[in-house]
């Protein structure tokens, strides 16, 4: 899903690490 990459990357943007959402 594109809306899935942005998140991903929106998040990279702030130097945040997806795995800090996973739970």
């Amino acid at each position: 899903e594109r809306n899935r990459t942005d998140f991903h990357d929106l998040l990279r943007r702030h130097g945040i690490d997806a795995n800090e959402f996973r739970e």
